[in-house]
């Protein structure tokens, strides 16, 4: 799979612009990881760069009123969900590069 899904919880970013069921759903992005070899650091980090970008845009797409600190927050725990994907798949990578070396 060459997309990782980047999903924030518009409901931490919010400044009650809207009623808390409409907050409730979470917005996705999907970054593109095709060409990228996540055990090498550069591509991990042109990666992030991607994941950073999509995270932003996802805890920002709900409304324009947005406090600063709830939009880091958001951005920050948005990051940590999709590097718990990169690392799934980083880990299974490397698994697959060993296998194939025996």
């Amino acid at each position: 799979m060459n997309k990782l899904i980047v999903s924030g919880l518009a409901a931490a970013c919010i400044a009650g612009a809207a009623p808390a069921p409409a907050l409730a759903a979470p917005v996705e992005r999907l970054v593109d990881n095709a060409g990228l070899d996540l055990t090498n650091s550069a591509d991990s980090a042109l990666l992030r760069k991607r994941m950073r970008r999509a995270a932003a845009k996802a805890c920002r797409a709900e409304s324009p009123v947005i406090v600063y600190y709830s939009f880091q927050s958001c951005v920050s725990d948005t990051l940590a969900r999709a590097e718990a994907q990169v690392a799934s798949r980083r880990s299974h990578a490397r698994a697959v590069a060993v296998k194939s070396t025996h």
